[in-house]
């Protein structure tokens, strides 16, 4: 059940439409792709939804009826979105090109997720094309803004297009491997206030900035202590943005802001890491007369988790292993959709995709065509209910 060359081209010639449809900041754009995925179907049977955001930005359910009439529902999930090209007079080809050169394809999204998009797309359409049907009823949803407050997933989730499902997959880049853990995110901006006086009186002043770096470092030494996850390892805190306002070289700064990156694991509830954020605010405070310190979350994604030796992990084990190659169980150290709606939903899980990297701080971003041609096909199996004999 290998794909025939055609579709192979059919695979690379919706993933360059992809790439070449700029859905990426400060624009994003979105609708203008939920319009060319709409065309797609033109004349097949398949419920389409859009769902507006405003601005030219929308996310999009498609619903295909399956064969079976036995309550299952599956769900595939993939982002439209992307991350502005970095540097992008630094590319070897042009970001939006799209360009495949040696069975290699280059662009913005080209990892991280439009392969995985068209992958999927190629897969339901080539069910389409031939007159079938999925085993089970089956959504395929495309969701906006997976990069910043994942507006897109959560109105499916609010909206009640996500309600009754089996499982889910999420098309995000895993190297064509199988991910069934993600890490969740903290973001803090950081605000300290002390006291500020010239250096030569440095003894009287209260360094602000001094109790934002020790804030930090009491808060990565408390989540270091955390049990480790048996896959993602570790959960992990950085400081990477701090700023002094108002203040020149020779005085003790006063007022300094920054922000932090928390990463944990499934490992930690996110609500005890939220808990634990307070706790080290109010040490750094109490050990430092003058020093305050406020926090405030502007991201907030849990992590997600599901055991390696689940139904669905195996199911996508043998299918993968059926078209010759033998996948491995992985995490992802960076979140996506699945961290909005897997902890409201509850059910099972995984994601999988071509693309091996996020490439949000490097050009050329990548993808092999054969990697997105052998996800296709594991996605048209799973689709189609294959199962192991």
């Amino acid at each position: 059940m290998c794909l025939s060359h055609i579709e192979s081209q059919h695979v690379l010639q919706i993933m360059q439409t992809l790439i070449r449809m700029r859905s990426c900041e400060p624009g994003w754009d979105e609708l203008d792709i939920v319009r060319y995925i709409e065309s797609l179907f033109s004349g097949f049977p398949a419920y389409i939804n859009v769902i507006q955001h405003g601005n030219n930005r929308a996310s999009m359910v498609i619903t295909i009826e399956g064969k079976e009439r036995n309550g299952r529902k599956m769900a595939m999930m993939g982002h439209i979105d992307t991350m502005a090209p970095y540097n992008p007079q630094d590319w070897t080809y042009g970001p939006f090109s799209g360009h495949c050169a040696d069975g290699v394809v280059y662009g913005v999204g080209a990892s991280n997720a439009k392969s995985g998009v068209a992958a999927m797309l190629a897969a339901v359409l080539s069910i389409l094309e031939n007159n079938e049907k999925p085993a089970n009823d089956l959504m395929l949803c495309f969701t906006a803004d997976s990069d910043g407050k994942g507006i897109g997933a959560r109105m499916l989730l609010n909206g009640g297009f996500l309600n009754n499902l089996s499982e889910m997959v999420f098309c995000d880049p895993t190297g064509s491997d199988i991910s069934v853990a993600q890490k969740g995110t903290i973001w803090l901006d950081v605000e300290a206030r002390g006291h500020s006086r010239h250096i030569m009186e440095a003894a009287q002043a209260v360094n602000a900035l001094d109790g934002i770096l020790k804030f930090s470092e009491k808060l990565s030494s408390k989540f270091s202590k955390i049990n480790r996850h048996h896959i993602l390892g570790g959960c992990a805190v950085n400081l990477t943005q701090i700023a002094t306002h108002d203040n020149a070289t020779w005085m003790v700064p006063g007022y300094v802001t920054g922000r932090i990156d928390i990463r944990i694991t499934p490992s930690f509830d996110i609500e005890k890491a939220c808990d634990l954020i307070d706790e080290v605010k109010k040490h750094a405070e109490s050990s430092r007369t003058g020093l305050s310190i406020k926090t405030e979350i502007i991201n907030r994604r849990a992590a997600v988790g599901i055991a390696a030796d689940a139904p669905l992990v195996r199911r996508f084990e043998y299918l993968s292993e059926r078209l010759g190659r033998k996948p491995k169980i992985i995490g992802q150290s960076f979140y996506t959709d699945a961290s909005t709606v897997i902890p409201e939903l509850g059910i099972p899980f995984i994601a999988m995709g071509p693309g091996g990297r996020i490439f949000n701080d490097r050009e050329d971003e990548h993808v092999t065509l054969d990697d997105a041609v052998f996800v296709s096909n594991v996605y048209r199996d799973y689709m189609l209910g294959v199962i192991d004999a």
